[in-house]
């Protein structure tokens, strides 16, 4: 399994400098039948070791009625680091379709523009968001929750050619794979695809090689 990309490692040197911090807000509704939330959210401008332009997610306040709730901290390689407006990195979206909008937060985004996120879903029993920690592995690209299906995709090169696509369902709370899809480069200039699928918890794995003109020819 291809692991989690990021633009920035391959371009961060280390700025001497002094942090600029700024914070911004927005108000969101979870449910109908709750409050609406208020999510502060503290950018740091300038972190030791990042690139100008770039800027990084130190944490995210959450109140409800004029009250504080929790506060998400982010520290390391799960620093959100982002450029461009914050708005389109933290959302309210609900991801794990049980009815209640989780919180989003895009962790970094790939130089073919796939992009990972932390998942905090929100829990109605604690009125509070909870991290669902493989959920950052996946390179989202879509949400049905008409079908409770999350479909992720990376594109690792060769115009293309190497990727890795998958289709996950959550099922009583957990997102379990239905269908992985990989292709790598093989070492006679082809590709070598690897399709692993799930039925009734029983894992069946097909691998075959590909020819390069049909590298994008799905199976």
């Amino acid at each position: 399994m291809l692991t989690r990309l990021k633009l920035l490692p391959t371009i961060l040197f280390a700025v001497a400098c002094v942090a600029t911090a700024q914070s911004n807000s927005f108000t969101g509704i979870v449910h109908p039948s709750l409050s609406p939330f208020e999510f502060r959210v503290h950018i740091d401008d300038k972190k030791d070791g990042m690139t100008e332009g770039f800027r990084a997610i130190d944490r995210i306040e959450v109140r409800s009625a004029g009250r504080p709730v929790q506060t998400i901290l982010f520290a390391g390689e799960d620093t959100p680091i982002f450029r461009g407006p914050w708005k389109e990195v933290v959302s309210l979206r609900d991801v794990d379709c049980d009815g209640y909008k989780d919180l989003l937060v895009q962790i970094s985004v790939g130089i073919h523009g796939d992009a990972w996120y932390h998942l905090y879903r929100f829990n109605p029993a604690r009125s509070l968001f909870v991290e669902y920690p493989r959920f950052s592995s996946l390179p989202l690209e879509k949400i049905d929750c008409r079908n409770k299906l999350v479909t992720t995709y990376v594109n690792s090169g060769a115009a293309g050619c190497a990727y890795e696509s998958g289709t996950y369902r959550w099922v009583e709370g957990e997102l379990l794979p239905v269908r992985i899809e990989s292709q790598e480069t093989a070492a006679d200039g082809g590709f070598t695809r690897v399709v692993s699928s799930w039925s009734n918890g029983k894992e069946t794995v097909v691998k075959r090689r590909v020819d390069g003109d049909d590298c994008h020819r799905k199976n």
